[in-house]
C-alpha cells in the first residue's frame, strides 16, 4: 500500500547546495519481507509554498513508480482522504504537535494498518542560470531524504540520502531535479522479489534456479526478478525439465515430469 500525505517540515537550507552527510547503517533487525505494504509520507509542506504543488507530485509519482517496479504494494490516492479523515478525529493539537516526528509519522502507518512508513523529505534545492558561448540555460539540483520507519517501535530500519540534477526551463523548474533525487535515494531500498511455491508430478524433483539448487518439491522459489525467467527440474527415473515462467507473488505452478525412455 503507497499513501503519500503532507507533513510539515523545515527545508534545511533553501536554495543552497550541500554536501549529504553520512547516513546510519540500515538496521540490523531489517526485513524487507515485514514491509511488504508500506505508506510514504512527503513533506511536500516542506518547500516553498509557490513550489510545493511541483514538489509534492513529482516525489509522490517517482516514489510510486519506484516501489512498484521493486514489488511493493501501492494504491491510489482515494486512501489518503480516508486516512486523514480519521486522523483528523484522533488529533489532540499541541499534543500531536509535540511528537518526536517519528512517532507523529508512525501514528499514520497505524491508522493506515500499515507495517512501515517511508518518509521522504525533500532538504534542498536550487536553479542556476548556465551561460555559454551559445546562449544560457538552467540547471536545477535538488536533495531528498527517505527513512522507513517501522510503524510499531517508530524505529529507523533503512534510510539514505541523495541528489539529482536536470536541464530547466526556467528558474522555477525544479520538478524533474526532485524526481531524479528521489529515484537515486529509493535505489539502495532492498527489493521484494516474488516467492512461488513449485510442485511437481511426482513430487521430490530438485528446483534449480540461477544455477543453484533451492530444494525438493514441493517448495517455495524466491525470485530475484519480475521478468521472463527460468528453472530447471530434476528427478531420478525422469527426463530434466526447463521451464520459462513470470514470477507472482504467492504464485503456483504444477509441472508433470515425464518418464526416461526405458
Amino acid at each position: 500500500m503507497l499513501l503519500v500525505i503532507s507533513a510539515i517540515n523545515l527545508f534545511a537550507s533553501i536554495g543552497c547546495e550541500s554536501t549529504p552527510l553520512p547516513l546510519p547503517p540500515v538496521s540490523p533487525d531489517f526485513n524487507v519481507e515485514q514491509y511488504r505494504e508500506i505508506a510514504v509520507i512527503v513533506d511536500a509542506e516542506a518547500a516553498p509554498t509557490s513550489l510545493q504543488a511541483t514538489v509534492f507530485e513529482q516525489i509522490f509519482a517517482q516514489s510510486n513508480e519506484s516501489l512498484l517496479r521493486k514489488g511493493y504494494r501501492v494504491s491510489s490516492r482515494n486512501d489518503i482522504a480516508i486516512a486523514e479523515r480519521e486522523m483528523q478525529l484522533r488529533r489532540t493539537g499541541r499534543a500531536i504537535a509535540r511528537a518526536p516526528m517519528e512517532d507523529r509519522f508512525a501514528k499514520w502507518g497505524r491508522v493506515l494498518a500499515v507495517p512501515g512508513v517511508i518518509v521522504a523529505t525533500p532538504t534542498t534545492f536550487s536553479v542556476e542560470r548556465v551561460r555559454t558561448e551559445d546562449g544560457s540555460y538552467y540547471r536545477a539540483w535538488a536533495e531528498v531524504s527517505v527513512r522507513l520507519l517501522d510503524v510499531e517501535t517508530s524505529t529507523i530500519m533503512w534510510q539514505d540520502i541523495s541528489t539529482g540534477t536536470d536541464f530547466a526551463s526556467n528558474s522555477r523548474d525544479i520538478g524533474s531535479a526532485f524526481r531524479n533525487a528521489t529515484s537515486r535515494a529509493l535505489s539502495s531500498l532492498p527489493p521484494l522479489y516474488p516467492k512461488m511455491l513449485i510442485r511437481t508430478k511426482p513430487e521430490g524433483a530438485i528446483v534449480f534456479y540461477n544455477n543453484t539448487a533451492v530444494g525438493h518439491t514441493p517448495v517455495w522459489v524466491q525470485f530475484r526478478s519480475r521478468d521472463l525467467t527460468a528453472i530447471e527440474l530434476r528427478h531420478p527415473g525422469f527426463q530434466d525439465t526447463f521451464r520459462e515462467l513470470v514470477p507472482t507473488d504467492n504464485g503456483e505452478i504444477r509441472i508433470k515430469l515425464e518418464k526416461l525412455d526405458d
